[in-house]
């Protein structure tokens, strides 16, 4: 989505004077809905209804014509023989049927699309509310490193008063602090703007945010098995409604049909005459032209199957790439969850004590914490890539 999009939706609610608290959601309820929520959703109901009155309306009857014709001048009769009568053109029986087959074919492409698009709403839902949870644990460990140097620019001041550590050490530990109130700032826009992401897809204006509990990882127990996608199936149904096509102009090349009755009763003769006539038109004429339209059709045939083959072909690239991306994320959240966050964890309990002892200066306690810290960042940095990964081939395998 672009940014002018997200201020349009901004502007908007500030405009209605809509004010909304933040709001605590769960994965399930925000899926749940955008996917009946969602405006694409209404477009592709638009083009149901849509494809439903043109299939309804497949059964064309050409107009009646209403005639008045003289004929038949002699010399002995210069007045000729006057008609009235009706006349009514006939097509191919088969060419309302081919037709209507042919929208039916339409309707079920738009139908099926309705699952195509459902897919993909899921899988972008999973993917902002993921990172919206990842820049979450983002700010919550920026808050604990904004406590702890809080905690030492004070002590810093402190000892920098009383004459017991150089001004450079204050003045380290009130930049450090600093830094972190910036990064703080800079993650609330982040936060802000996957929001407005929610905002578009659910179709509702609600600042959402995830549950409180600590960024997971996607369980991939369900990644072992594997369904046809919906885009393909859509691309199935695209080669039956060019099939279809292919019906329709075979009965438009077929002969037509015309029937005239007429009668003299309706001017008032004493001795009316009344016909009629029956006729059948040949296409005899432009045959090369309705073969060229014909061969067209089928090339398109032969298109939507290439198009379908080089769909399936790149979707196993994809899924292939999607997984290869996950063993390798997995490399390094291995790292992280079996021994980088305990070393972590014990670097800034070990480098917080010896600070506060006096055993070693704010410059030094700073290094530690910057590898800490790092190694912490890192590892959410590791896990929200992974789970990101995880969601495009869970969506490529049709596990939404």
């Amino acid at each position: 989505m672009t940014q002018m999009k997200k201020t349009n939706i901004i502007i908007v609610l500030l405009m209605a004077g809509f004010t909304q608290a933040q709001q605590k959601i769960s994965l399930n309820e925000l899926i749940q809905i955008s996917t009946e929520s969602n405006f694409q959703n209404s477009v592709n109901d638009v083009q149901v209804r849509k494809a439903e009155l043109d299939r309804d309306g497949t059964a064309e009857i050409p107009k009646t014509g209403v005639f008045v014709e003289n004929e038949d001048f002699q010399p002995s009769n210069p007045d000729g023989i006057w008609k009235v009568g009706i006349a009514q053109e006939i097509p191919w029986p088969g060419l309302n049927k081919a037709r209507k087959n042919y929208m039916e074919q339409l309707l079920t492409t738009h139908k099926m699309n309705r699952e195509a698009i459902q897919a993909v709403i899921k899988r972008d839902v999973k993917k902002a509310y993921y990172e919206l949870w990842y820049l979450q644990d983002k700010k919550n460990l920026f808050l604990q490193l904004d406590s702890i140097y809080k905690n030492m620019f004070d002590a810093a001041t402190v000892r920098y008063n009383v004459g017991d550590v150089a001004e450079l050490d204050k003045i380290s530990a009130e930049v450090k602090y600093k830094e972190i109130q910036a990064f703080l700032k800079q993650v609330d826009k982040d936060i802000l703007l996957q929001q407005q992401e929610l905002m578009l897809l659910t179709n509702q204006p609600v600042f959402y945010l995830p549950d409180e509990n600590a960024l997971e990882k996607i369980s991939d127990s369900e990644s072992l098995t594997s369904n046809i996608h919906p885009s393909l199936l859509v691309q199935k149904q695209n080669i039956e409604v060019s099939q279809s096509m292919i019906e329709v102009q075979k009965n438009t090349n077929k002969p037509d049909f015309s029937a005239r009755v007429f009668s003299q009763t309706y001017l008032g003769m004493d001795d009316p005459v009344t016909g009629f006539s029956v006729s059948v038109a040949f296409p005899l004429f432009g045959l090369k032209s309705m073969k060229n339209k014909f061969k067209a059709l089928e090339t398109d045939v032969e298109l939507q199957r290439a198009e379908l083959k080089w769909q399936e072909l790149n979707l196993d690239n994809q899924k292939n790439q999607a997984m290869t991306q996950l063993e390798k994320e997995q490399i390094m959240l291995d790292f992280y969850e079996e021994s980088g966050l305990k070393q972590a964890e014990s670097i800034i309990k070990a480098s917080t004590l010896s600070y506060r002892s006096g055993e070693i200066s704010f410059a030094e306690l700073s290094q530690f914490m910057a590898q800490a810290i790092s190694i912490k960042q890192n590892y959410l940095d590791a896990l929200n890539l992974y789970n990101q990964s995880m969601i495009e081939y869970q969506y490529l395998t049709n596990q939404n």
